[in-house]
């Protein structure tokens, strides 16, 4: 078994802790982990908190990274392999699509602060399997495939799958752009 994990943790209230932003170099942003402190001992004991540390080092991260009380090692944000990802292009991938190439892809997302487009880098690509994933519909007919902590934007900030009630306005983004397809250049020769 991992050893507990001992970094920093300033209380803010009996339900938020925070992890300070100077905990390592680097940090973006500070962490921040909604939990009892009973259950604060358990997700101590797995070094789950050192992953919302590591997501504050992400390019793009703003305010805050974010773990609920279900936090544990190998929480993530997990969205399916089938699931359209837009570049900054114009065009889209199917996730799946980026494994073989992602360190060279920039994606087009939604900068939060400014709630207006913006371009980043993809920082990792892991595969993991998930015994649940639940289908997101809209009243637009959008449709997302997620797991129960994959995280939406909402008018009330960012909530999990698990948090939306039914009716809840979602963020999207409206424009999916067009199928990717390999250019492969002709050179020196006459198309009829």
């Amino acid at each position: 078994m991992k050893k507990t994990w001992e970094g920093t943790l300033n209380k803010i209230d009996d339900y938020r802790w925070e992890i300070p932003k100077n905990y390592h170099s680097g940090m973006r942003v500070p962490g921040l982990i909604y939990a009892s402190s009973k259950l604060l001992e358990k997700i101590r004991q797995d070094q789950a908190p050192e992953q919302v540390a590591n997501v504050a080092f992400l390019p793009g991260i703003v305010n805050y990274s974010f773990a609920m009380p279900d936090i544990h090692w190998g929480y993530g944000f997990c969205l399916t392999k089938d699931t359209k990802v837009f570049s900054n292009f114009g065009f889209y991938k199917v996730i799946e699509g980026y494994e073989k190439d992602w360190q060279d892809q920039r994606l087009k997302c939604i900068d939060l602060n400014s709630q207006r487009p913006a371009n980043t880098s993809i920082i990792k690509f892991i595969k993991l399997k998930s015994d649940e994933v639940f289908k997101i519909s809209t009243k637009g007919g959008y449709e997302i495939k997620a797991t129960l902590d994959h995280p939406f934007f909402t008018p009330f900030g960012m909530k999990p799958v698990k948090d939306i009630a039914l009716g809840e306005n979602v963020a999207i983004f409206p424009f999916e752009g067009v199928p990717y397809e390999r250019y492969l250049p002709v050179l020196n020769q006459v198309l009829r």
